[in-house]
């Protein structure tokens, strides 16, 4: 065999495997994809399977059930999304504030895993909260 052939032959093949290994990797990572979607978008797309959705409390909404269950409604402009959760919620969880679920999304609601608590940007100690209080 000419030295040209088989050096086509090794390029050919070296790019056959190169390009089965990048497919196979993204193949392993889009099953480990999670999208991130606000109330308003899971509303209008209705996805299906895990996401994630951040969006405010919706006051009025939180009912506390037996078995450390907790259903909720994520809201925001455009779209509501009703949450269930089972397990202990952060201590940041209340009506009103900003947080991130994550779990699976079937007719019509969040079975959340994870539930993540946002807390606000405007951070103060509270020795310096009083002083900010007494100041105006």
């Amino acid at each position: 065999m000419k030295p040209k052939t088989r050096r086509w032959i090794y390029f050919l093949s070296g790019s056959g495997l190169f390009t089965a290994a990048v497919v196979l990797g993204l193949l392993a990572l889009q099953q480990n994809v999670t999208y991130f979607y606000a109330p308003k978008d899971v509303v209008t797309q209705n996805p299906s399977g895990k996401i994630r959705v951040g969006g405010l409390v919706k006051p009025g909404s939180v009912q506390r059930l037996p078995d450390v269950i907790t259903q909720f409604t994520l809201y925001d402009d455009g779209g509501e999304v009703p949450t269930v959760y089972q397990g202990i919620l952060p201590d940041l969880f209340r009506e009103g504030q900003g947080i991130i679920a994550e779990g699976d999304y079937h007719n019509g609601t969040l079975k959340a895993e994870t539930v993540l608590a946002k807390h606000d940007e405007n951070y103060r100690p509270p020795t310096l909260e009083e002083d900010y209080r007494y100041a105006e």
